[in-house]
């Protein structure tokens, strides 16, 4: 495909406020000191000044002096473009008309890459492993940090309220991106090119929020998307109003990302596209060198449809920019929840099987993560090694430094009596087995269920088989959750989940628990991955996103693995009785551990349609109460609560549900 560059225009602020006199001629926001201008790409300046005034504009340098003047318009709009840089500087920016002057000072050319997705890029160096040890090291002159504060929009935003540029340092460090600090550090150091780094992100937040509204007309099984309100009932203003008079009691950390922000218009936290145009978008005008991205674990439910999803965001941020091979590097997601005992299907392995398959577009790449997550942290602590596995995605293809960036590959699967034999890619550095590598590979007859296999590696190969299945046609590896993941290179670089089966997958997103047994009045509902239970006769349970929470203290049953969790606003459960059912009460056991209080909303209905509020309001917060909240003395069927977060983060978690009936 053919590669254009889009040149750096810097988006006019809105007429409404140009009718006045300006005083110093004004760039938007994303122009600061110590800014990353994108290498090789015209620079041009889009600003406002008084109206029909003379903007002379200089940029220099300690070899170089560029003028140019231009007049404003009657509307105080003015554009100036300075032919591209090479790398290098520093630079002083001038803007000066009769009014005064605006300065711009130690300005860096060099390449820009967006950090963008939910939270793991988010993630912060000083939470990070050997965080201390980093950050005190973290002066590096020629690595520039930006951030986009949390913002959404039903409508394309054209500038946003942001900045400024800072050199890398302790105090900037450990505020940013982890991720984004050790991808940038490392091309930093190998090339000596300078590196901005912009972060754009939003904790617990699905893709389709990423993702301009009008691109789902192009893929006609998204064209839902074009109508989709994501909430049965969607918050209107009261509720906005309710929510944030109650958030704004808590002590929230800084970036847990408050619903105020759905008061500039009709924003909702679910619809599509509403990060894109305020957090993205605004960005479109200003060069940069690629994308890296992490994102996943909100849509582990939607695999199938993740599939379309993923590949649209590429390519509409793609043709947006008039740059269809813009470099697209990102994170599989890594190894988390309990490990399984036996071969069973995974909306975790179906999602990074989505991811995989996001390779076939041009200028990708993908860094594994499968071994180094946390079985009991959906936020593992590594980054280190995420970020310097992108880099090597980005050194090799940008940079043309001569290293590996994949891991083995499978390249061919050939039948051998009762066993398997697998041939790989990307293994001229040696293929290595290393550690547990029981439950990593799993086999399977034409038709038969999936066992656990051994292995045996010779040479650059490996042979499969099991003595539960004699005559094997498909193999599974690291399909699970957290998976064992003992298959590398010579490079150090893991070997990516894989399977040879077409077998459907879970990925839709509602996860119902069907009935197996009569539930007392005081038997909790347990919240199980996949597995079969019996709340009261044949209620079932939906959820609109799901994911093994942190362990609690207050358990009714004992068991730390079964309980519900999700990160993010708005997020919702549903109890389906099947009935109308007479109950006492609803009580909910929640996650009160570290005494942390949830804000939620309880309700309930005859028909789905029309709700009663139960509750609004916070948890009590204690560390072992069950949380009780009324009922009607009439017959009700459906149950509903709403999350919002809770008073340390956006973590949303149930340890048990008890419904009392008569």
């Amino acid at each position: 495909m053919s590669k254009t560059y889009c040149s750096l225009i810097l988006a006019s602020f809105v007429a409404s406020i140009l009718s006045t006199a300006f005083g110093t001629p004004k760039l938007p926001p994303y122009f600061s000191d110590h800014m990353v201008l994108q290498r090789e790409t015209p620079v041009i300046l889009s600003g406002y000044a008084d109206p029909s005034s003379d903007v002379h504009a200089q940029l220099d340098s300690l070899e170089t002096r560029q003028r140019l003047s231009v007049q404003t318009d009657a509307d105080g709009n003015f554009k100036v473009e300075f032919p591209s840089l090479p790398a290098g500087g520093p630079y002083t920016l001038t803007l000066e008309d009769p009014s005064g002057k605006a300065i711009y000072n130690n300005i860096l050319v060099g390449d820009v890459w967006l950090c963008s997705g939910q939270s793991n890029m988010e993630w912060r160096l000083e939470a990070t492993q050997n965080a201390q040890d980093e950050i005190v090291r973290s002066h590096h002159p020629h690595l520039r940090f930006f951030k986009v504060p949390h913002a959404m929009s039903n409508t394309p935003h054209t500038t946003l309220a942001a900045g400024p540029w800072q050199p890398s340092s302790p105090d900037s460090a450990q505020n940013f991106s982890a991720v984004g600090y050790y991808f940038g550090k490392e091309i930093q150091q190998r090339t000596g090119v300078p590196i901005g780094l912009i972060q754009s992100t939003w904790g617990g937040t699905e893709i389709h929020l990423w993702i301009n509204k009008s691109a789902f007309a192009s893929v006609p099984e998204l064209h839902y998307y074009l109508d989709k309100n994501t909430s049965r009932r969607p918050l209107d203003t009261l509720e906005i109003e309710r929510i944030d008079k109650l958030l704004g009691t808590l002590d929230r950390p800084a970036d847990a990302p408050p619903l105020r922000a759905l008061k500039r218009g009709v924003a909702h936290p679910k619809n599509p596209g509403h990060l894109y145009n305020a957090m993205i978008h605004p960005l479109i005008p200003f060069p940069i060198k690629g994308v890296i991205w992490y994102q996943g674990e909100a849509n582990a439910h939607l695999a199938g449809e993740y599939q379309s999803l993923f590949p649209l965001l590429i390519n509409s941020w793609r043709d947006e920019r008039g740059q269809n091979e813009l470099p697209f590097y990102f994170v599989q997601l890594a190894n988390y929840r309990k490990r399984q005992e036996e071969p069973i299907e995974s909306d975790w392995a179906a999602l990074r099987e989505a991811q995989d398959k996001t390779l076939d577009l041009p200028a990708t790449g993908q860094a594994i993560a499968i071994d180094i997550g946390d079985a009991k942290d959906i936020h593992p602590r590594n980054k280190r090694d995420v970020g310097k596995r992108l880099a090597r995605h980005a050194l090799k293809n940008e940079y043309g430094v001569e290293l590996s960036s994949d891991g083995p590959r499978l390249a061919k699967v050939e039948k051998e009596g009762n066993a398997l034999r697998l041939s790989f890619d990307n293994v001229d550095s040696g293929l290595i087995l290393q550690g547990d590598t029981q439950r990593a590979f799993s086999i399977s007859s034409e038709d038969g269920p999936f066992e656990w296999a051994e292995v045996r590696r010779e040479g650059n190969r490996l042979l499969i088989s099991s003595d539960k299945v004699a005559d094997p046609s498909y193999l599974r590896y690291a399909w699970a959750d957290n998976p064992p993941s003992p298959l590398y290179n010579g490079d150090g670089l893991p070997a990516s989940p894989f399977r040879t089966d077409q077998r459907p997958l879970p990925s839709d997103d509602r996860h119902w628990i069907t009935p197996s047994k009569h539930v007392e009045f005081d038997t909790a509902l347990e919240f199980i991955d996949k597995a079969e239970w019996t709340p009261y006769g044949s209620a079932r349970i939906a959820v609109s996103s799901y994911q093994h929470g942190n362990s609690t203290l207050n358990l009714i049953d004992g068991d730390t693995d079964t309980r519900w969790s999700t990160e993010g606003l708005d997020r919702k459960l549903m109890v389906d009785l099947t009935d109308l059912t007479l109950c006492d009460h609803i009580g909910l056991q929640l996650y009160n551990g570290d005494k942390r209080q949830t804000l939620l909303k309880v309700e309930y209905s005859k028909d789905g349609q029309e709700w009663t509020e139960s509750f609004f309001g916070l948890s009590s917060g204690t560390s072992s109460d069950l949380e009780n909240f009324p009922v009607s003395d009439t017959p009700i069927r459906y149950i509903q609560v709403t999350f919002f977060g809770n008073t340390s983060n956006l973590w949303n978690s149930i340890t048990e549900l008890l419904l009392p009936t008569r």
